[in-house]
Parts: C-alpha cells; sequence; structure tokens
C-alpha cells in the first residue's frame, strides 16, 4: 500500500505546513497515526467537498495566495494520486491558463489547507477524510471524497 508510485512529489508554503505539523503531532492522531501524506491528501479531498470548489480555490489563489512573498519557503512533501489528479485537473482548467497566472501543483496544495484551515474544519472531519481516503485507496474506489 505504501508503494512510492502511488505518491506524487508536491510542495507545501511553510505557513500551512505548520498547520499539517501540528495536526501530525495532535494527541488524537494515533490508531492508526496518520503520515503528512495522509493528511496533506484528507485537506486536498476536503476542500473540493466545498460548493464551487473550482472557484473558490482560485478565488483564494487570485486573492490572497498572489499577494503572498512567492519565494517563501516550502517543504517537500507527498500526496496520494487521487488528490493529485483532483489538483492536476484545476492545473489544467482554462482558469489557470493565459491571460490568468499559472499557478503550480504547490500552490494548489497550499490554496486547499489553507482554505479548510480557514474554513475552521474539526480535526476529527480532517481525520475522518483520512480515513475515508485510505479505505478508498484501499479497496480501489474512486470517489475519495467525504460524502
Amino acid at each position: 500500500m505504501d508503494d512510492p508510485r502511488q505518491t506524487v512529489a508536491t510542495r507545501v508554503f511553510h505557513e500551512e505546513f505548520q498547520c499539517v505539523k501540528a495536526l501530525y503531532l495532535d494527541a488524537d492522531n494515533y490508531a492508526p497515526q496518520f503520515s503528512a501524506t495522509d493528511l496533506i491528501s484528507a485537506y486536498i479531498s476536503l476542500a473540493f467537498t466545498f460548493d464551487n470548489a473550482e472557484k473558490l480555490i482560485f478565488t483564494y489563489l487570485h486573492t490572497e495566495l498572489l499577494l503572498r512573498d512567492q519565494r517563501t519557503p516550502r517543504r517537500q512533501e507527498e500526496i496520494w494520486k487521487p488528490q493529485y489528479q483532483l489538483l492536476r485537473a484545476l492545473q489544467r482548467s482554462p482558469l489557470n491558463c493565459d491571460p490568468h497566472p499559472h499557478f503550480t501543483l504547490d500552490h494548489f496544495t497550499t490554496a486547499c489547507i489553507a482554505i479548510v484551515v480557514k474554513k475552521e474544519i474539526a480535526k476529527h472531519n480532517i481525520f475522518g477524510q483520512a480515513r475515508k481516503n485510505t479505505v478508498a485507496r484501499s479497496t480501489g474506489l474512486k470517489n475519495t471524497q467525504q460524502s
């Protein structure tokens, strides 16, 4: 199950990675203890459960992330392929082509984490989504989003 070909490298802005790290170190992250890969992927899945997720993500990118220093340190991490595919669809979106700014995978990853944090989604929901994603990967289900 932890086949490295099942994950894709991404980067996360430092500030958002601190949220992931705090969740990883949280006392409620046990039995099983989810990795940063699991947690980042859960944030991505949750971001896609919101109404008009694509619009919400691009709005965040255009109004908040764009204003941040783009030289901000980033943490190299991994995400599971199903969540990468969600982000890849955003990368290929007409909203990410000329005449619009072109955002990269790390921008989309960071935006998903920031949106979930901003919406104050409870940690038990993030852990719950990590469980659902794990089950979906284990059983080969395509839908890894929260229902």
